[in-house]
């Protein structure tokens, strides 16, 4: 209604595994914010 998304603290928007192999990803899927989970992380680090 107001065009505004709520605000994604840290450790709500995305959360690692305890070995940093997967991650939980908080997205939106058009009407609620959600956790994809387990998603594989390919690289670690910067380019």
């Amino acid at each position: 209604m107001c065009q505004s998304y709520p605000a994604l603290y840290k450790g709500q928007q995305v959360k690692y595994n305890d070995d940093y192999q997967n991650i939980d990803l908080k997205v939106w899927n058009g009407s609620d914010w959600v956790w994809l989970e387990k998603i594989p992380v390919k690289r670690h680090g910067h380019k």
